[in-house]
């Protein structure tokens, strides 16, 4: 090999282009028979090598993502902010430029469910993939059964150095599910191990505050969030469910309004029916002498001379009209008649 051959060659293993250095024979051949400039010489060369490590990275991501066992496809580009507005766009967008992951930083996703705090821990782990980083996603409980596992047969510290060369693991759905005092000394076990080694993205539904009751110990929980949060952005998912947006039970129900009442006028209550006045009382009679005292005791008091005979008292709320004489009545003759049945007779 010539001198500037061999120059050549160890300049494309120094660059790791090793697609340029395949290609260069054939493309500076091409370039003398074809009287190219040096400029389109060297463009040629560096895209050849460029559209290699496309198609490298392009395969290469797609197993990381495989590998990675994401329970979806999401993307940074999916993801509707103008349904979240509890986050700053350009904060999230900073995070997909994996700053946090040469950093050996963590990621922590707090808010309520339904408000895409798995779509961006997807997003950004596929991100990581395409970047050339190994990726593994489980949730909580199944980092938990790993570990158990690996506890049982003897090998837990193989297996969280097994875990810590793995440049980002994604623990999905931390409050959830409650965990035994055995469960929360795993899961610590696994964040202190990658305390300031690796990063960690890390969701959750419940505050902070409320981490001693998931995992029993408050101690335990003090401690993990402690090294978890040391050296982490934290960002905190606020609103509804968007899994419920088009639906009414992401609404609160509407309030109720009163139908307006009827203003129709209504007819007044019939009048209660007109009663006649009482007949005028008899005048006083005379003044009597001292009592009769041949009558016997329970005969009816003797009529004063020149009193007219008393007549029966007029029904009230009828207006009855007297016969004449002679003739049958067809009411109540209060002057000259009395009762036969329910006939008055007038004599």
């Amino acid at each position: 090999m010539s001198g500037p051959a061999s120059e050549l060659a160890h300049l494309f293993r120094a660059l790791k282009a090793p697609a340029a250095a395949r290609a260069l024979p054939k493309l500076a051949d091409r370039a003398r028979s074809e009287e190219w400039s040096y400029e389109q010489f060297a463009a040629t060369l560096l895209k050849t090598e460029t559209d290699s490590r496309d198609s490298h990275e392009s395969h290469g991501g797609q197993a990381r993502i495989k590998a990675a066992r994401f329970p979806a496809r999401k993307t940074l580009e999916e993801f509707d902010f103008a349904f979240q507005r509890s986050l700053k766009k350009t904060d999230v967008l900073h995070l997909g430029q994996l700053d946090f992951l040469h950093g050996k930083e963590n990621v922590v996703l707090l808010g309520p469910p339904g408000t895409g705090k798995t779509h961006l821990a997807i997003a950004l782990g596929i991100r990581a993939c395409l970047a050339g980083h190994r990726v593994l996603f489980k949730t909580a409980t199944e980092w938990v059964a790993l570990l158990a596992d690996a506890q049982r047969h003897e090998r837990l510290d193989q297996e969280l150095d097994r875990l810590q060369r793995i440049p980002l693991l994604v623990c999905d759905e931390v409050g959830y599910i409650p965990f035994d005092p055995q469960a929360a000394n795993l899961m610590f076990m696994l964040v202190s191990r990658r305390y300031e080694r690796a990063s960690l993205i890390v969701t959750s539904n419940k505050p902070f505050s409320a981490w001693g009751e998931i995992f029993g110990d408050e101690v335990t929980a003090t401690a993990m969030i402690d090294r978890l949060v040391h050296h982490a952005d934290i960002l905190s998912l606020k609103g509804d469910s968007y899994r419920l947006k088009d639906r009414d039970l992401a609404r609160p129900p509407a309030a109720k309004t009163r139908e307006p009442a009827d203003r129709t006028p209504r007819p007044p209550p019939p009048r209660p029916a007109e009663r006649l006045p009482r007949a005028p009382s008899s005048p006083p009679s005379p003044k009597q002498g001292p009592p009769d005292r041949s009558r016997p005791a329970n005969a009816a008091p003797a009529r004063p001379t020149g009193t007219p005979p008393r007549r029966p008292p007029t029904p009230q709320g009828v207006n009855f009209q007297p016969a004449q004489r002679g003739q049958l009545s067809t009411g109540l003759d209060t002057e000259h008649g009395w009762v036969l049945g329910r006939l008055w007779f007038s004599c």
